[in-house]
This record gives structure tokens, sequence and C-alpha cells, in this order.
């Protein structure tokens, strides 16, 4: 029988374990969504793009492998909660760790409809009531088994009015090796219910850089009647953190994210000496619908054109209790008439429509000051 020594048998030993690490199965412990525009970094953080940018999401799971923390996900570079991942320590899934299942969902609300507001309590006094916003996790089958795929913030449970633009939430499940990890999902919300996280990941896309482009970012958005501050001493407000938006949050919302520092308040404050005065000027009172279908300031039609006082794209268009945003000029071109469109939220989501749907008596046309 042939002898080793003890040299040789410590060598046998490493080559043998050395041999087995190699085939050692990686220990799963934490599933993520992380994205990236334009093939940038990608990033666990929310995304804002818009239309014509590329925006890829990527699974990455994060494993214990030869007692190291490793991170399996086809993106080329990595953050995490604010942390760069290492290149040494980003690898893609090799098949001979076995099968993996990876599933794909959007998290999105199960309504299109919500109420903050004063409600009677069971004492038979007047509280403050915050809607509870439920959401629901859609399978996205042509998704599941792969590690990336393109964002489509398309929606599942409310109207499609977003041709490609909005917000849409998504979370991943991993299976493998009988253990299953998944990124934050439904369950991630407010207390109360009253709206989801930034845990779950969130791509919103506006439709460009323009203030029309940036309020196409709450399409899918549910309308929440009274929207406001999560907590009485938190700063994020729904609108803020693209959960809902009520008419007047959603006409402010765009402007703050554009960089405005443009205070929310209720559609009332745009009326004359309302607050808004201080951050709007007054382009037309009194407009009302002549019976040719235009639109008159007086006995003249309201001309939509860049000049100082006549409306123009971008304008906000107050009814007395809702208000919008003046968004495309219909045939016929340059006159203000009840086929042309503008943007607003009201008891649903976001949509464009027509004045002739939402046309009141009279309105007033505003424009937002440059300062």
């Amino acid at each position: 029988m042939k002898t080793f020594g003890k040299k040789a048998l410590i060598t046998i030993l490493a080559t043998l374990l050395s041999a087995s690490s190699l085939f050692a199965k990686p220990d799963i412990k934490n599933a993520y969504i992380v994205s990236s525009v334009n093939d940038g970094i990608a990033t666990s953080q929310p995304k804002n793009a818009k239309l014509d940018d590329k925006v890829d999401l990527y699974c990455a799971i994060k494993a214990e492998e030869d007692g190291k923390t490793v991170y399996y996900t086809n993106a080329e570079k990595l953050s995490i909660d604010g942390k760069l991942i290492g290149n040494d320590s980003i690898k893609k899934w090799d098949e001979k760790n076995g099968k993996i299942g990876v599933n794909w969902f959007k998290v999105e609300s199960e309504g299109a409809n919500y109420y903050n507001g004063n409600v009677i309590g069971k004492n038979g006094k007047t509280e403050w009531q915050w809607a509870k916003i439920k959401y629901v996790e859609t399978p996205v089958e042509e998704w599941n088994g792969k590690f990336e795929c393109s964002a489509d913030v398309k929606p599942n449970t409310v109207p499609d009015r977003n041709e490609g633009t909005g917000t849409m939430r998504f979370k991943v499940k991993v299976k493998y090796d009988n253990k299953s990890v998944e990124s934050p999902g439904k369950e991630s919300v407010y207390s109360g219910e009253r709206g989801i996280t930034n845990k779950v990941h969130r791509v919103s896309i506006r439709k460009d850089d323009s203030y029309i482009g940036w309020m196409h970012s709450w399409i899918n958005l549910p309308y929440i009647w009274g929207s406001d501050k999560i907590t009485k001493d938190e700063k994020s407000h729904q609108s803020d953190l693209f959960i809902g938006a009520d008419c007047a949050d959603l006409v402010v919302a765009a402007k703050r994210a554009m960089g405005k520092n443009i205070p929310y308040f209720a559609s009332h404050g745009f009326k004359k000496n309302g607050i808004y005065m201080k951050y709007a000027d007054y382009i037309v009172d009194n407009a009302t619908l002549g019976t040719d279908g235009f639109f008159y300031d007086g006995d003249k039609k309201i001309k939509i054109s860049s000049g100082k006082n006549d409306a123009k794209i971008g304008d906000i268009i107050y009814f007395g209790g809702h208000v919008g945003t003046l968004s495309e000029d219909k045939e016929p071109k340059g006159i203000l008439d009840k086929n042309d469109l503008y943007i607003n939220t009201l008891f649903d989501v976001p949509k464009e429509e027509s004045f002739e749907n939402g046309y009141s008596p009279s309105f007033s046309i505003l424009r937002w000051k440059e300062k």
C-alpha cells in the first residue's frame, strides 16, 4: 500500500478542498432591482427619465460565496443604497450553479380614485381621514427568467393613457436551492396605508423636459383628493413621492420637479388674490364659450401664441373648483376652442382631454411667473 508523507497529505487535502469550493452553491441573501438610464450606472435609486431615454431594469442578487459577498447581475456597474459595488464583487449567474427562478411584478395602486379629507368620526366629531391606498402586484410573464429587461410603465389596474409615459414600480422574486428572496413590494407602505414608499423600485417617464412633459410623469398614478404630507412632521408630499395627486397638486408638482419652490395648496389658491398670485399672473379673467365653439375674453377670441397677453401651452386653466393645464392646440390652430386639450386629474388618473369635456360656464387663464 502506498503511503503519503505529512506534506503530501496536506497538499492533497488542500487540492480537494479547493476543487470542492469551485462547486459550492452560492447562498442567496437578498434581491434588489436596480436600473440604468442610457447605459449609466445601474442604481437602486428611483428614476426620472424622458420618453426617448433608454431605461433598463436589472435583477441583482446578493449572495455569500466562498466566504465573500457577491452580487449576481447583468449590470456592468452597480450601486445599491448609495454604495458603489466593486467590480470584483459583481458576477453574472453561471449555469453551473444550477437553475434559478426570476419572477418580475409591476406594483401599482388598485384604484384610480382616493379621498383624503374630513369625515365624521365615531365620536360624532369631524376628523381627518387618510385614504388607505391599496396596491397589487401584477406578474410580468414575459420578463420571467430574465436578469435584465427594458422598463415598461404601462399600467394594468387603471386606464392606460400613458403612450409610454407615467410612473410604475417593480418587484422581483428569486427562487434558488429551496430558498426564496424578493425585493420590497406592495407591503412597503407608509403607516395607515397612505402610500407606497420608494423602497419599491420606481421608474417615472416624462414626455420631455417641458412643463407639460413633466406632468406626464404622474400618468398612471391615482387621483387623491386632498393629497398631503405623509406625516405632520415629514416634508415629503404624496405628489413629490409619486404616490398620487389631486388637480391642484398635479399642476404644482410638475413645477416643483423642475426645481421651482412653489408650495402646495388647494385649487382655490389660484383665484384672484389667492396664494398663487405670488407665483402666477392672470392672463384672462373670464373666458366664455361662444356658439361658434371658440372661447372669448369679452368680445375677443382668445389667441394661442407666444404673445404676452395671449394664451400659450403650459398656462394654468382655473375653473374655480378645478384646475388643469393647457397642453395642446388642436385644429383650428392659434385660437382657443372647445377641441383644444388640457391635462388634469379629477376622480381618475391624469389625462389629456378636450375643453368640451371639462368646460364650465367660465374659467380663468394664469401663467407661472418666470422667477
